[in-house]
């Protein structure tokens, strides 16, 4: 089989390494360097004794994937086909006292009804009753298996290999068959980055693959700036068809680094802002939306501006990152101070104002008329907090200056960075 449009054969990557090299971008967009030819190899044997108990709990779970892919597989087989697909890997969602719903996901935005949704692993979101919904954790524990495996015979036969074009293979093959069974009108992906090999599969077969903005997008983007690898052989095989955006000002940034004109599409602010809770508080309160890198500098904050809270009858609410845990913040918790288990759009919709550090929400705060401050300027995404400060969105603040509210500027309107949401573009 052939990628036609760069005649690239990937039945002759095994018997000759070196003659499409170029496919090493695809470690390249994953942030890692080429690996010289052979350096990869099958690890040795381990020298401690393994139990009998030990191989059999693995060949159990080993069987289990497999039996597990071949379940996935079985149900693409009778999926409903002409439909469109989306991939939600991302575990942000909105809390509800109906449940728990996908935040990328609101079914007024993409009628989820005549979708099939992939999720990499089980959210348990609530979707509306009849939504196909499928997950390619199997696949993604299987191509490891299949790896090894071809691996263990590059080396008996060749005598070196390459992990990185390995597990590319392997990728776009069950990507490929699992695209064929089910035959969709489009494909749609929230992160591209890292499913190069189901990106190729979609070209492979025709499929028109579009990526929906996720986060904050600017030109120094390791991976949304193409300048660099608009020059490499094959790039364009390893990316979207098309890049939706939230508003104009995302837009422009991508076209200044590198992206076509054609490419670049206003799909309006799709995610999920309708109220889950109404009441997310008993006090006035400052929320902090944290990282995990910056809770040292939220708990400095914190603790210098103590006084005023206390002084206004005021709390500070920590909403933390996803991949966070509230141990970081223990030694400053109080009655006052709080980590809040209501998802951030409630928080920020009755916040007095909003601290952060770079967290996206410095710029989704105008969406509920909330000031920004952003704590320690300067340290990070220089490039792209200045704009937030300059049309006047965002402050500065330093780590004893206590986040006073101010009022938003009309220019640029906020349809500017976040416009209307495009439901026909995204339904259909």
């Amino acid at each position: 089989m052939k990628i036609a449009a760069n005649n690239i054969s990937f039945s002759k990557l095994l018997k000759s390494w070196r003659d499409y090299g170029e496919f090493s971008l695809y470690a390249k967009f994953l942030d890692e360097s080429r690996k010289p030819m052979g350096s990869t190899v099958i690890g040795a044997a381990r020298s401690e004794h393994r139990s009998v108990f030990f191989y059999l709990s693995l060949l159990y779970k080993k069987s289990k994937e497999i039996v597990q892919l071949v379940v996935l597989l079985f149900q693409c087989q009778f999926a409903p086909k002409n439909r469109v697909i989306i991939f939600n890997h991302t575990s942000r969602r909105r809390i509800t006292e109906a449940g728990v719903r996908p935040f990328y996901l609101p079914n007024e935005n993409f009628q989820l009804k005549n979708k099939i949704i992939f999720e990499d692993r089980a959210f348990n979101f609530a979707y509306p009753s009849g939504t196909v919904k499928l997950t390619s954790l199997a696949l993604d524990r299987c191509s490891g298996i299949f790896v090894r495996l071809l691996a263990l015979y590059a080396r008996l036969v060749y005598g070196s290999y390459d992990t990185d074009i390995l597990s590319f293979i392997v990728r776009f093959k069950l990507w490929e068959v699992v695209l064929r069974m089910l035959r969709p009108a489009r494909v749609q992906v929230m992160v591209w980055y890292g499913k190069e090999p189901m990106i190729a599969a979609c070209k492979e077969l025709g499929i028109e693959i579009w990526d929906m903005q996720h986060g904050i997008i600017y030109e120094e983007h390791p991976i949304y700036n193409l300048i660099a690898a608009n020059s490499v052989t094959g790039s364009s095989y390893l990316r979207p068809d098309k890049c939706l955006v939230y508003g104009e000002y995302w837009r422009q940034h991508l076209l200044r680094s590198g992206w076509p004109c054609d490419d670049v599409v206003v799909s309006g602010y799709f995610p999920d802002t309708n109220v889950g809770y109404a009441h997310v508080a008993d006090a006035p309160y400052v929320l902090y939306t944290s990282q995990p890198h910056s809770n040292q500098l939220i708990i400095e904050h914190i603790r210098a501006i103590q006084g005023e809270l206390k002084s206004r009858g005021w709390h500070a609410l920590i909403a933390l990152h996803p991949s966070e845990n509230a141990d970081g913040y223990r030694q400053i918790l109080s009655d006052s101070v709080k980590i809040t288990k209501f998802d951030s759009y409630d928080l920020l919709r009755n916040c007095m104002v909003h601290v952060s550090f770079t967290s996206t929400l410095l710029w989704e705060a105008m969406l509920f008329e909330k000031p920004s401050f952003i704590l320690q300027y300067g340290r990070e995404a220089v490039g792209l907090l200045s704009d937030l400060v300059r049309f006047g969105y965002g402050r500065t603040l330093t780590v004893d200056e206590f986040p006073e509210p101010f009022q938003l500027p009309q220019v640029p309107p906020r349809e500017y960075f976040f416009a209307m949401t495009n439901k026909e573009l995204l339904s259909n």
